[in-house]
């Protein structure tokens, strides 16, 4: 049976396949720079709501009237698909709800009684023009959106201020990313970015936003294009508050507890499982790795297995700690190390990897297999029999999916899943821990196989003990973060920046120093034309 299986998971492809670069590539730091093509990405919806709180003061999702953001991986960029009209319709209707929602008498300075209206309307176009294209707007710009304030004013100063912001909002110059417009670069040229584009590649990835008046300075002076230039802005903004956007973004995507809300619970079997829980348990997550990342010494193996939290109110009795803890923003809350263990223990990650009533092997093995080792798991075939065997009513989740993996169809690539998932039997559909399923005591014994830390473990800490010793992970995590930064897939033309990146973090296995080595990379710094050749 054994034998049977393994064939059967070569001839279905269920082998988890190797990373596409090697972390140990030796880079002749003399050859010319190297690196994937860079597509044009419009912006996505938290970047597009984060810059609705910058620039205007407005804090409302309205990008939830947006189309969804395309998937590149396992994170999102809005690089392949072109604008149709339906798009344009939804940024021209996001666009008018904003401008009917801003309180113009704290955006706009101009006193109507003393001062000329169209001289105030030109103020607010520069100023909230620079901060919208990530860039001074040219004279004709200017021109443009005060002949759109001459035509709808029509003596009403406020009334043509929002025409001027809902066409900003609807311009190419704020909806893209500025790395395309380099001109004159021909096809595979690799051409540094210039300032601009460059600031705002930075503060998107830090801060998913859009730059602040200092790392435009520094652009526009050209010190952002200096190594001590751009560390300096770099080592700035972690420090900001607003980098713990960027730190969110990553982890909700790379975990995939980004859409949590969405993830439907029994009602009857979990009643305590409410919305407030749900955003508690995505704040939770987030402000630990910011925490971890941020405030504490930064390193993956604290991240993967602290035995802290960040609790808030709404999760204030969700981990079933034996007492109180007085709860204080941004202070760790410590919990039992032989149940919990950083952020793969949290309540987000775990509900977001689980059925609606019981718990999945699977999606929890595969989360692991997937996006800690960057062994991509093929989709099961066409026939295969998802549905998991009516063991009777005290059956537990194991006993129903080892009986289910007996067929050599299932088990060929479920043990590539299952049993790596066996060691989060220890936590119910939502993320609670649980000593008996059905009355029966939990096994959650596992196994890892295919990797550089093969072994067995018992429960989620031992497991993370193992994650700590191999370089596949760390240099896994490396991958995800160059990734997301980059907001496109990586090829082997990035091995260079991919393995500075690796190194830097390896040595002190600190995440600090991962982000910093990844802005300082050539794949971050410069810009690759596509198939189309020329760029104007």
């Amino acid at each position: 049976m054994r034998l049977l299986s393994i064939l059967t998971l070569l001839i279905l492809g269920c082998q988890p396949k190797e990373s596409l670069w090697e972390p140990h590539i030796v880079c002749d730091l003399g050859a010319p720079a190297t690196m994937g093509e860079t597509p044009l990405k419009r912006v996505t919806r938290s970047q597009y709501d984060h810059v609705l709180k910058d620039v205007f003061q407005l804090d409302a999702a309205l990008s939830s009237w947006l189309a969804e953001d395309e998937q590149s991986g396992h994170f999102v960029s809005n690089a392949n698909i072109a604008m149709d009209m339906t798009t344009v319709q939804m940024y021209q209707t996001v666009a008018e709800k904003v401008a009917e929602q801003l309180d113009f008498s704290t955006l706009d300075s101009c006193n109507l009684l003393t001062d000329v209206p169209r001289e105030c309307a030109q103020s607010f176009v520069e100023a909230v023009g620079v901060r919208l294209f990530r860039r001074p707007l040219t004279a004709v710009e200017v021109d443009v959106f005060l002949g759109l304030y001459d035509t709808f004013a029509e003596g009403n100063h406020t009334a043509g201020l929002k025409v001027v912001v809902r066409a900003l909002l609807q311009s190419p110059e704020f909806l893209y990313h500025p790395d395309y417009r380099i001109a004159g670069q021909t096809n595979g040229e690799i051409i540094p970015l210039d300032g601009i584009a460059l600031a705002s590649r930075l503060s998107f990835f830090l801060w998913d936003s859009v730059p602040d008046a200092a790392l435009l300075d520094a652009a526009m002076s050209g010190a952002l294009l200096t190594d001590d230039g751009i560390r300096t802005q770099t080592l700035r903004m972690l420090a900001d508050p607003k980098t713990a956007r960027g730190i969110e973004r990553f982890h909700a995507q790379w975990l995939g507890f980004d859409r949590l809300e969405d993830v439907i619970k029994d009602e009857v079997l979990f009643p305590h499982y409410t919305e407030e829980v749900v955003s508690g348990l995505k704040q939770e997550t987030a402000n630990f790795a910011d925490y971890v990342i941020r405030y504490g010494d930064g390193e993956l193996d604290t991240l993967l297995s602290a035995d802290f939290t960040i609790l808030n109110q709404a999760i204030e009795t969700f981990y079933l700690l034996p007492e109180a803890s007085a709860i204080e923003p941004m202070k760790p809350v410590y919990l039992d190390s032989s149940k919990r263990a950083g952020i793969l223990s949290h309540g987000s990650v775990l509900a977001a990897t689980a059925h609606n009533q019981n718990t999945s092997l699977s999606r929890r093995g595969q989360l692991i297999r997937e996006r800690l080792f960057c062994q991509p798991i093929t989709q099961p075939p066409a026939n295969a029999n998802l549905e998991l065997p009516d063991l009777g009513p005290d059956a537990t989740t194991r006993e129903q999916v080892e009986a289910h993996t007996q067929d050599p169809v299932c088990a060929s690539c479920h043990e590539k899943m299952d049993f790596i998932g066996f060691g989060f039997e220890h936590y119910d559909a939502i993320g609670q821990f649980r000593a008996t399923e059905n009355g029966q005591t939990i096994d959650a014994s596992g196994e890892i196989t295919g990797t550089d830390v093969d072994g067995f473990f018992n429960g989620a800490p031992e497991l993370a003990d193992l994650l700590l010793d191999s370089e596949q992970v760390r240099s896994c995590v490396s991958r995800q973060w160059m990734t997301y930064a980059l907001g496109r897939e990586l090829d082997d033309r990035d091995g260079c920046s991919m393995s500075e990146a690796y190194a830097a973090m390896h040595q002190p296995n600190n995440l600090r120093e991962l982000l910093l080595s990844i802005v300082m990379s050539n794949s971050f710094r410069n810009r690759r034309a596509d198939e189309g050749g020329v760029h104007e």
